[in-house]
């Protein structure tokens, strides 16, 4: 198993790409799709498979510096990684590769050198082709189609699941044949990642969607992603509420979460009275956990701010309900937040704060309390202890994700 290094993108996959398969990162023009491929290159060395990487829009060098720039050194994976030189040659270059394509404006070369290569493959093994469209542009000519190149690259897949290898391959759509990219996206491979800038008006950014797969059913929604220098691909969670009563806790929360990664905290409009610091906008964290980039925002608790928590909760992914386990008063006001900001999908945890009070509730008998649903998690913890915030984290990014 082949993993792609995108951690939800790999639980979507059921651990990642099986020997004998095939993927495509089919993106729209603009879109990243190269840092996918990269970052499953890095992913497979890293678990000892070898790879072949056919370099045909730049030189090697220049594909090697591109991992670089995302923090993926190559240096102590040399054994296990070739570059085939596809592009030197097109310009009259002379190239240092062990692997060289002789003419990369011929489809026949190329595919002599290719065919070599899936020739020696063992099982386990990857071809990856980070451009597969600069195969189409630089062999296109009045002898040979996009539909004639196209034959050969379906060959390359049937010799290489023979040999049981695994081909990836990136291909950016830059205005082909509607035949071409319908054939690339539905039909080349046993699965089909896209990438793109999302069209649902829910959602907002870069995403990703499993489109096919013939070993699992793909995800119903888009997930949305953020590429990071260095880091690569991380799955973009962009709200997250924190919300409860009046002094439950919700901006040490808030603040404690925004020391588990390198993330930024603001705090914005407090006032003071009788000594009590009160949050009357919101708190802001950005962290980065486990592969997923998350926004949290913390909002006001008292009755008078229900508006703004209406339109703070539009379009939450996913929301923390912040309750003092040692006001039994405040559970009422508890739950009038959470059915004023959760929809009947939205995940949600009960996070029974100030569990190292002395007279602090146990959580079992704060879900009685409060009628929780017994597929609601209600966890005792302290928002301010690291590892108990880091464990509510990432329990709703579980739910939110499906499952890490």
């Amino acid at each position: 198993m082949i993993k792609t290094g995108i951690q939800a993108l790999d639980d979507y996959l059921k651990g990642g790409i099986p020997i004998g398969k095939t993927l495509v990162y089919f993106s729209e023009y603009g879109a990243l799709g190269d840092v996918f491929c990269a970052q499953t290159v890095h992913a497979s060395l890293v678990n000892n498979c070898v790879c072949y990487y056919v370099a045909t829009s730049s030189f090697p060098d220049v594909a090697r510096d591109a991992f670089r720039e995302y923090g993926w050194e190559l240096a102590p994976y040399m054994s296990q990684f070739a570059i085939v030189d596809g592009y030197s040659a097109l310009i009259g270059v002379p190239s240092k590769e062990q692997f060289v394509i002789s003419d990369p404006g011929n489809i026949d070369s190329v595919d002599e050198s290719i065919s070599h290569i899936i020739g020696i493959l063992s099982p386990g093994d990857m071809i990856v082709f980070p451009s597969l469209a600069s195969i189409f542009d630089n062999c296109r000519n009045a002898q040979t189609s996009d539909m004639e190149i196209l034959e050969r690259v379906k060959s390359w897949n049937k010799m290489a699941v023979l040999n049981g290898g695994v081909v990836l391959y990136s291909f950016t759509d830059r205005n082909y044949g509607s035949g071409l990219v319908d054939q690339i996206k539905n039909g080349l491979c046993n699965a089909t990642v896209l990438i793109g800038s999302s069209p649902e008006k829910y959602l907002y950014g870069d995403y990703f969607r499993l489109q096919m797969c013939d070993w699992t059913d793909p995800p119903e929604w888009p997930t949305l992603f953020k590429i990071m220098k260095p880091g690569g691909v991380w799955v973009y969670i962009p709200k997250v509420l924190v919300t409860g009563p009046r002094g439950s806790g919700k901006t040490t929360f808030v603040r404690t979460a925004s020391t588990l990664s390198s993330g930024k905290y603001v705090s914005v409009d407090r006032q003071s009275k009788d000594h009590v610091s009160t949050t009357v906008a919101v708190d802001y964290a950005h962290l980065s956990l486990y592969g997923f980039s998350v926004d949290l925002f913390g909002t006001p608790g008292q009755s008078r701010f229900s508006p703004l928590v209406k339109t703070l909760a539009r379009d939450a992914m996913g929301v923390i309900l912040i309750v003092d386990s040692t006001d039994t008063e405040g559970l009422d006001r508890a739950v009038e937040i959470i059915r004023m900001v959760c929809g009947k999908k939205t995940p949600y945890i009960v996070v029974a704060n100030k569990q190292d009070v002395g007279d602090a509730m146990e959580p079992g008998q704060i879900r009685k309390k409060m009628g929780v649903p017994a597929d609601v998690p209600v966890i005792g913890a302290s928002a301010l202890d690291p590892a108990s915030v880091l464990q509510v984290m990432g329990s709703l990014i579980d739910m939110m994700a499906g499952g890490r």
